[in-house]
């Protein structure tokens, strides 16, 4: 019976890695369409907290979590900003400046700011593992950036590393305050994301999306960001932390496939190395995670 779990639950978290993987291309047809950086990431925005208030709407529990959470409202504004302001608009952003490979490998790099932050102030044990899994992520960074001579792509790169440190610290604060993931939660974290994405879009004057366009945009609402949720939850249900890490290691090279099959991008061989260092760190992470919470 546990076996069966482990199958179902890999089998979702692999899921979770293919939809997660669409977020590259979906963000290039969406350029290629006539969009903007600014409006593709703010209507699917938009398009993710539609469906949650339909859910809202639907199911009263999610109500009643939503408004529990009123009087945290501070600590999700912060979370807001961080894990859907800074993630969506700078990953948008690496994604419109740069290739598919490299900002889907970039994204994971700050994550080994959690880390450190956990060790620092939540009081994690950082062993070797640890500081291997970074040596391997530092130095994998530097041949990504090293491998691709293009300004355009390391400018990217950097956009990339801006929202993936976003999304580091969210997940950080999401373990400080202690707040459980729920339909109500996810719906605050949309709203006020799409508030903030709002701003730049709109002193740009960038709010504008050509009707083609908004085909990609909402297909990024609907399976990377509601469907990639759904079931990294179901995963959660089944296996551990770690092994999801571990499956959902394969997001960064399932988009790197898309993009060679579909755009014709691809990484030098140095920048290849590179991501080869840091997906064998994200690798060697969830390995040890898992063994650490099966013990």
């Amino acid at each position: 019976m546990r076996k069966n779990s482990k199958i179902v639950g890999f089998s979702w978290a692999l899921l979770a890695s293919l939809l997660n993987s669409l977020i590259g291309p979906l963000n290039e047809k969406s350029f290629a369409l006539g969009s903007n950086f600014y409006a593709t990431a703010l209507y699917k925005t938009v398009g993710a907290l539609f469906i949650l208030t339909v859910l809202l709407a639907l199911l009263p529990k999610a109500r009643r979590d939503a408004v529990a959470l009123v009087p945290q409202l501070p600590k999700v504004v912060l979370m807001a900003f961080l894990g859907v302001f800074t993630l969506y608009f700078f990953e948008t952003w690496a994604f419109s400046a740069s290739n598919i490979p490299m900002t889907s490998f970039m994204i994971y790099v700050p994550g080994v700011v959690s880390i450190v932050l956990g060790y620092l102030f939540l009081k994690e044990k950082l062993g070797w593992v640890n500081i291997l899994c970074f040596a391997l992520i530092l130095g994998g960074s530097h041949l990504l950036l090293v491998g691709e001579k293009s300004p355009a792509l390391r400018v990217g790169a950097l956009y990339a590393l801006i929202g993936g440190l976003g999304y580091a610290l969210f997940i950080f604060f999401s373990a400080c305050f202690s707040i459980k993931a729920t339909i109500g939660l996810l719906w605050w974290l949309f709203l006020w994301g799409a508030c903030f994405l709002t701003v730049p879009a709109l002193l740009t004057n960038s709010w504008q999306i050509p009707l083609p366009s908004m085909v990609p945009v909402l297909l990024l609402s609907v399976f990377p960001t509601i469907g990639g949720f759904f079931c990294t939850l179901k995963a959660a249900a089944y296996i551990g932390a770690g092994e999801m890490q571990m499956v959902e290691t394969c997001d960064p090279l399932f988009a790197s496939i898309l993009a060679a099959v579909f755009f014709s991008q691809s990484l030098g061989l140095f920048s290849s190395c590179g991501a080869a260092l840091i997906m064998l760190a994200i690798l060697l992470l969830g390995f040890h995670q898992s063994r650490s919470s099966s013990a």
